[in-house]
């Protein structure tokens, strides 16, 4: 399952919410997230669970491509890693993740 995860193989899509104002540097390890599925509670997660933080995934990637010449640019969705462990949806379900500081973004399958 690690190969899959760290291929980003198991994702199916990504829904995003609206842009909001960057956090303080140590508040993305602490970003808490609760995900609903059909309006019960799921699964939560913190940003810690991604490589110590997103910020920590963020700024790898950025180093990583870096050195082979490629760069980040304004705009570039990223995604730094899954924080509330793996789980299953099916069609029509209706998701609902919630997270602290940023807001919340929901989805019907």
């Amino acid at each position: 399952v690690e190969w899959y995860v760290a291929d980003g193989g198991l994702n199916d899509s990504l829904t995003l919410g609206a842009g909001v104002k960057p956090l303080a540097r140590a508040q993305y390890a602490q970003i808490e997230v609760r995900v609903q599925i059909n309006g019960v509670e799921k699964h939560v997660g913190i940003g810690a669970n991604a490589l110590g933080g997103p910020e920590i995934a963020l700024t790898w990637l950025a180093n990583h491509l870096i050195g082979r010449d490629h760069y980040l640019r304004a705009g570039d969705v990223v995604t730094t890693g899954v924080i509330t462990g793996i789980f299953d949806t099916a069609p029509g379900d209706a998701v609902l993740a919630d997270y602290t500081w940023l807001g919340a973004v929901s989805i019907k399958l």
